[in-house]
Formats: structure tokens, sequence, C-alpha cells
């Protein structure tokens, strides 16, 4: 790889996988910024960056991750992300452990606000996108050095404009944990499975650790048999907060009706949680 994408000087390569790699660079005005670079020859991986490039500068809310630019060079298709100083909500309840109920809370408002613009968004001529995430979990939340949390990978968000067609096991690979149960029972995702994804990244946050030990088929038993919703009313958290908690975390007839209403309730929860 050149040390030179456009107009953005590499400093070095933060990850590779299957579908391209990422790296960390600087943009003329000298912000960091993260470059993400599909393989020359994968047209599926071009595609699917072109699908981000398109959800991200549509989507401008300050707790979902910054596209700033989408370019061609050398070949290469190029993403450009702003850089976030933090680790992976998934990393930081490792290390820290349970978080304090507020914190969860703000979280809460934050990200339930960012899948409310996502679930919100609209074309040109005012048009609903029909968007969704589909997979909200730990590892797609980033926490910077703030506090403030980014949601990220924009990748799999799908529109009514979306070119591509994901395959379900594309859909669910490493995110079964976070699968409400009526994906798993055949359905499609929709704005309510985000809100049970949503619930069950805060839950863990305030946790410290999984909804449910072990392995992720022992995950998927607990939701489609409900002692998932079951654990979370006998959790020893804030009863504030669990009740925030429930109403994501519920069979879909009682959960929240969508993510506006969510961050009302958050938002709500942030005044009365101490912290």
């Amino acid at each position: 790889m050149h040390a030179q994408l456009g107009n953005y000087r590499v400093e070095r390569k933060l990850a590779e996988g299957g579908m391209g790699s990422v790296y960390l660079a600087l943009s003329p005005s000298g912000r960091r910024v993260v470059l993400k670079v599909p393989h020359a020859h994968d047209h599926d991986s071009q595609l699917a960056l072109a699908d981000e490039a398109r959800a991200g500068m549509r989507l401008k809310h300050p707790a979902i991750v910054e596209t700033l630019d989408f370019f061609a060079d050398r070949g290469h298709s190029v993403l450009v992300v702003a850089y976030v100083n933090g680790p992976p909500l998934f990393e930081l309840r490792k290390r820290a452990g349970p978080l304090p109920a507020a914190a969860v809370a703000e979280m809460g408002a934050a990200l339930a606000g960012a899948l409310d613009a996502i679930h919100s968004a609209v074309d040109e001529q005012g048009r609903p996108l029909l968007m969704l995430h589909r997979d909200v979990s730990p590892n797609n939340v980033l926490v910077d050095e703030t506090g403030q949390v980014h949601l990220i990978d924009l990748g799999i968000v799908r529109s009514r404009e979306r070119t591509q067609k994901a395959t379900l096991q594309g859909m669910v690979k490493g995110t079964l944990r976070y699968l409400a149960p009526e994906i798993l029972n055949g359905a499609d995702h929709s704005a309510s499975t985000d809100l049970w994804a949503l619930g069950v990244t805060l839950w863990e946050a305030a946790l410290g650790h999984y909804a449910i030990p072990g392995d992720e088929m022992n995950a998927v038993r607990a939701v489609m048999d409900s002692s998932l919703y079951t654990r979370l009313r006998d959790s020893p958290l804030d009863g504030a907060l669990l009740e925030a908690l429930g109403a994501l975390v519920a069979p879909p007839e009682q959960r929240l009706r969508n993510a506006r209403a969510a961050t009302s309730v958050f938002s709500r929860l942030v005044q009365r949680v101490p912290g």
C-alpha cells in the first residue's frame, strides 16, 4: 500500500481482514482519520464500502462515527471516517468491570438517539429510507477518552437504496448474542430488533460481562426460551436502570415502540440516576 492515498498520508495499518485493510492516516489539515480500503479484486467488498459511504454521508449524529470522504485511488476504493481515540465498549467493560448506572444511562440516551437518526433518515425527496443498523453490539460501539460513545460499522446498515444483498450468514456472523428472538424465529430485522440489541449491549455494560455465560449457542437458547428476560429482571442493578433495560429486552409486544421513545426513556433516566 502506498504511503499516500488521495490527499491522506498513511501512518500505519490498524487491521486487516478478509474484506480489506484499515489504516490510520492524516488529512491535509492534520486531522487523524481512518481509511477503510477493500481488496481491489473483491467486487462485493467494493460494493459494500460504497453502501457504507452512502449511509454514512446521510447520517449526522454525535453518537454515529462521522463519514468524511469517499474516493478511488489507483484501483482502490477508500472510505474516510473520523478517528475515535478509545476502545470498543466490549474492551472497556473487560477492563473496567461493571459500568456505573449513570454512565450506562448516558450511553443509552446517546445510542438510542443514533438509532433514531438511522431509522428516521430520508432521501432528497423526503421519502423514508427505512434504514436499520442490524449489528448493534459492544464491538460496534467505541468509547472515546471523554466517555462519548460512537456507533460504528455502517457497512451493515440496510435501506431500500442498498445495492448489496446480504446473506443470512453475513447478517448474523459474530452477533448471535444480540439477535432478538423474532430473528431467531425466522423474522427479518426491524427497528424493534435494533432496540433489542441495544438493550442487551447496555445490560452487559452494566453487568461488566456477558448477559448469558458460556458459548453463543447457550445465549441463543436463553433468548429462545425467554430465560434471558427472566435473568434481566433478577439482575442486581439499579431499579430505574433495570426498568429502562427491560423496556428494550422484552417480548416484541411489550418493547418500546421506537428509538425516539427509547431516547426519551434514557434521557429521563440520566436525570434520575445519581453519579
